[in-house]
């Protein structure tokens, strides 16, 4: 749990709800989830925060459910069955693993260091580099010409192109 509550540091009931739209927005869940989801939350927190206390500011690493459950239930007394409150807390608790596994994703995803720059070459290096490439050019040029002459060793050249013929 230490690591779930490192991940969920500093996020709040309303990080919460705003990453289960932004999650039916980019497809990751449905938007009936998202919507049956959210309106657990709300109802949850809306319903058991003290006047002073705005249910989109109760930080997720502070938030006792049972107490919270405890509080709906008797807040919502004759209102609202023993079973629509589960359904609550089993969706409450479902969007908590969710917003888990978002940032477990992130975390597995997140761009790795760049490799490190070679040093920067001397200027004696850069010349003898540059030195090596026009050699290995030249010889290429050369290997091209010779390969060249033997298609036509009468004139030293290439075999002159016929034009093409018309009907």
């Amino acid at each position: 749990m230490t690591s779930e509550a490192n991940l969920l540091n500093d996020k709040t009931v309303g990080d919460l709800y705003d990453y289960l739209s932004a999650a039916a927005n980019n497809g990751e869940i449905s938007v009936s989830l998202s919507n049956h989801l959210r309106t657990a939350v709300k109802k949850i927190f809306a319903t058991t925060c003290s006047s002073d206390e705005f249910w989109r500011s109760v930080l997720l690493t502070s938030v006792d459910i049972d107490a919270r459950i405890a509080t709906l239930r008797a807040k919502t007394a004759g209102t609202c069955s023993d079973r629509t409150i589960h359904v609550y807390r089993t969706r409450y608790e479902r969007s908590v693993q969710l917003y888990l596994e978002y940032f477990q994703r992130q975390q597995s995803v997140a761009p790795q260091a760049p490799p490190p720059t070679p040093p920067a070459a001397s200027p004696e290096a850069y010349l003898l580099a540059t030195q090596k490439i026009l050699q290995a050019s030249l010889a290429f040029q050369q290997e091209v010409l010779a390969a060249l002459a033997t298609l036509n060793p009468e004139k030293g050249g290439p075999v002159p192109m016929s034009p093409p013929t018309t009907k």
